[in-house]
């Protein structure tokens, strides 16, 4: 059996004289806080390898020992969007200008996240496109296809996020 990364010790005590012994690896960024219901683990900040099972224990005098499981998950962000035009080169800010009735492709990769991000292309808050695939280096990509531009495509907010869950906003 692995050894604790948290022990509070609470015999011949009370509960606000506990003592406690974190593991080395979260010595600096843990905290057990026993005034909120149920008592919690904080680990703060939180790294990729401290994603896992842990279970905690609870030895108790006169009854049976409590064991509890859990699992975290830590989730990446994925870096930000990089667009691209046809030839790979970088886009940002204002792009073009670009003939009426002109076709235009534009790619946005995205490297990185825990899990995979999901890249998404949006005119304002109207969603465009939202395929996208792996590359042979590892990134997440996007490509946009405008087959004829028109008038009302001028100055056009065009958008590429990235996003691997709700719980953050999108880049």
């Amino acid at each position: 059996m692995p050894n604790p990364i948290y022990t509070l010790d609470i015999r011949k005590r009370t509960i606000k004289e506990a003592k406690h012994f974190p593991s080395p690896e979260i010595k600096d960024r843990s905290y057990f806080n026993m005034n909120i219901h149920p008592p919690t683990l904080i680990l703060e900040p939180a790294r990729v390898e401290d994603e896992a099972d842990y279970k905690c224990r609870v030895d108790l005098r006169r009854s049976r020992t409590l064991i509890l499981h859990t699992r975290l998950n830590i989730i990446v962000p994925p870096g930000e969007p990089i667009i691209m035009d046809e030839h790979g080169q970088r886009l940002r800010d204002v792009i073009g200008p670009y003939d009426e009735g002109a076709f235009l492709t534009l790619g946005c990769e995205v490297d990185g996240g825990d899990p995979s991000p999901e890249v998404t292309w949006w005119r304002g808050t109207t969603l465009l496109d939202d395929s996208f695939n792996v590359t042979p280096q590892g990134f997440v990509r996007n490509e946009l296809f405008l087959f004829e531009l028109r008038r009302s495509d001028l100055l056009a907010e065009l958008t590429c996020q990235a996003t691997n869950t709700n719980l953050t906003r999108p880049k």
